[in-house]
C-alpha cells in the first residue's frame, strides 16, 4: 500500500512460484465454497419473493406462474455437495481448516520422533 511517498508492506510476500500457486488454489476453494453457499441463499429469496408478489399480483396468470416457479424452486432445492458425502457450504471451511491442522501437527510429530532417534 503507498501513502505519499512511503511504502508499507502489508502481510507477508510469497518467494516462490509454487507458493504462489498453493495461495492462489486456496483462495479458489474457499471462494467457491462462499459463491455456493450464496447460490443457496438465493434461491431461498426466490422462493420468499415469488410467495410475497404471488399475494401482491391481481392478474391470475402471472399468480399461477408466480405459484409455479415457488413450487420448482421448493421441489428442487438448491444445494452443492462433493460427490454427495458431504455439502459445500460456509461450515465446510472450518472442517477444512481444522483437517489441515491435524495433518500437519501429526508431521510435525513424525518429523520431531525421527531427529530424536
Amino acid at each position: 500500500m503507498k501513502f505519499g511517498k512511503k511504502i508499507i508492506t502489508v502481510g507477508f510476500e510469497l518467494k516462490t512460484t509454487r507458493e504462489k500457486w498453493g495461495m492462489s488454489q486456496k483462495f479458489f476453494v474457499v471462494r467457491s465454497i462462499i459463491s455456493c453457499e450464496n447460490v443457496v441463499n438465493a434461491g431461498v429469496k426466490l422462493q420468499t419473493m415469488c410467495r410475497i408478489l404471488q399475494t401482491e399480483v391481481q392478474e391470475p396468470r402471472s399468480k399461477e406462474n408466480l405459484n409455479d416457479l415457488a413450487n420448482l424452486v421448493e421441489a428442487l432445492p438448491m444445494s452443492f455437495s462433493i460427490s454427495g458425502f458431504f455439502n459445500m457450504n460456509k461450515q465446510l471451511i472450518p472442517s477444512l481448516i481444522s483437517g489441515i491442522t491435524s495433518y500437519l501437527i501429526v508431521m510435525i510429530q513424525f518429523k520431531a520422533q525421527g531427529s530424536c532417534n
